[in-house]
């Protein structure tokens, strides 16, 4: 969940912001989208005399704003407060400053290079774009053959991924990602020989994108569904 994190003197400012769309506060949502923020003081009163800046080269000002978002990434948001504060208030703390930050999601786009290890064994290293905040689910799994027929040998969660091939042949490596953006895999295929020690010969599909569907990855389709419809 992304939400506003009060820095330096900012105890006597709240901000609360929302995505515009009725849902609760968690900053993080899919081009164009939109964000609209509330600034109160202490007493209860619109902090009035409040400028946004939103990251993306654009501000605003006043204690209710609205902005919308077209492009992925992530985004860092300002808000700054320079006015006369409620009574009882200290007169040394009436420049009071916000911060939060935004995730703006796009479908993932999952990539890996393959290293040779030795032997039957292999080092998969994630190359796929940084990450804004998207990313809920991350997994590889390994295939016995050319494609993703049957179930996984093995699968893992970490970001990258280490696979002792369990015997020689044709293998594929899939690489699932999932977030509110969308699902997408990766995939590449390798022949596994014993007593290689030179880096190994990649073959075949190279670590192009597949469909969803396809064997284990069809479950990303499920998740993806639930995703949409908490974000409803």
């Amino acid at each position: 969940m992304w939400t506003l994190i009060p820095v330096a003197a900012a105890a006597e400012l709240q901000v609360d912001c929302s995505p515009g769309n009725g849902e609760t506060l968690e900053l993080a949502g899919v081009p164009p989208f939109e964000v609209r923020c509330a600034a109160t003081l202490s007493d209860g009163t619109l902090a009035e005399d409040t400028e946004w800046l939103f990251g993306d080269g654009t501000f605003a000002e006043g204690a209710t704003v609205s902005h919308v978002y077209e492009d992925v990434g992530r985004y860092p948001i300002t808000v700054e407060f320079v006015g006369e504060l409620p009574a009882g208030e200290d007169p040394d703390t009436s420049i009071l400053v916000v911060r939060g930050e935004v995730a703006v999601c796009g479908p993932p786009t999952p990539s890996f290079a393959t290293r040779f290890r030795g032997d039957l064994s292999y080092w998969f290293v994630n190359t796929s774009p940084p990450d804004p905040g998207c990313v809920a689910d991350l997994r590889w799994d390994l295939f016995e053959g050319d494609g993703q027929n049957g179930p996984s040998v093995a699968t893992v969660t970490t970001w990258d991924a280490a696979f002792d091939i369990p015997d020689t042949g044709t293998w594929t490596v899939v690489l699932s990602m999932g977030g509110i953006g969308g699902v997408a895999a990766s995939a590449s295929r390798i022949e596994a020989e014993r007593g290689r020690t030179d880096a190994y010969k990649e073959i075949g599909l190279g670590c192009s994108t597949l469909p969803v569907t396809a064997g284990s990855v069809g479950a990303w389709i499920a998740a993806a569904a639930l995703l949409r419809r908490k974000r409803r």
